[in-house]
């Protein structure tokens, strides 16, 4: 939506795109399938311009994008906390992977591999409890001192699809050993359908190479 006629500003999830859709939606349309790639390209370009804005990486949850291409923070638009790379943002590493793994995109391996180097620094400061933490900033510091099903199923899937898991028994302690196979749920509230879906979002895509 339009925020300022004057000054049209664009508040933008970037998790909200998907490449791989998109050249699906190529593939299938009968005049629209140029639009549809580019779709795509302007996709991988954007997450990557966000990448480049800071050194550790990450992409935040909400960014505001004016007409002339401008991008900004969208806290004053959104809230507090949208600045962060929290769970919003997590669902960006997995849509790469999809595109890599259903689409064998190979536009999706750099970006991958950025989050990948984040996600081993920061198992590399928690050599013990091996966490990577539901919500950063920016700059790489974790703004809260949990980790959550749904974020940790964004930090294995990008390295399942790199297939650099770097811990054998990552998968297994973060995600598989969290199901319960008496109350047939992820995590310790089933209340949280968020969890739920992104666990068989991960092992659809996964299914062939599940531990």
């Amino acid at each position: 939506f339009v925020t300022n006629p004057n000054d049209p500003s664009y508040p933008i999830n970037p998790s909200y795109g998907d490449p791989y859709a998109y050249e699906k939606f190529a593939q299938y349309s009968e005049n629209s399938g140029e639009f549809w790639k580019k779709m795509a390209t302007d996709y991988y370009t954007f997450i990557a311009s966000l990448q480049d804005q800071n050194t550790s990486r990450l992409v935040s949850d909400w960014v505001v994008v004016t007409t002339g291409g401008t991008v900004s923070s969208a806290e004053r638009l959104i809230g507090p906390g949208s600045d962060g790379y929290g769970f919003e943002a997590y669902k960006i590493p997995q849509t790469l992977a999809r595109a890599k793994i259903r689409g064998k995109d190979p536009r999706a391996d750099p970006l991958l591999n950025r989050f990948a180097e984040f996600y081993n620094t920061q198992l590399a400061l928690s050599i013990k409890n091996k966490v990577i933490y539901s919500v950063y900033g920016l700059n790489g510091s974790p703004l809260v001192n949990y980790e959550d099903v749904a974020t940790n199923v964004s930090v294995i899937s990008v390295f399942k699809s790199l297939n650099i898991l770097p811990k054998s028994t990552l998968e297994r302690d973060k995600l598989v050993g969290q199901y319960s196979d008496k109350k047939y749920y992820w995590g310790a509230d089933k209340a949280n359908v968020r969890n739920q879906l992104d666990m068989l979002r991960f092992y659809d895509l996964f299914y062939d190479r599940l531990l």
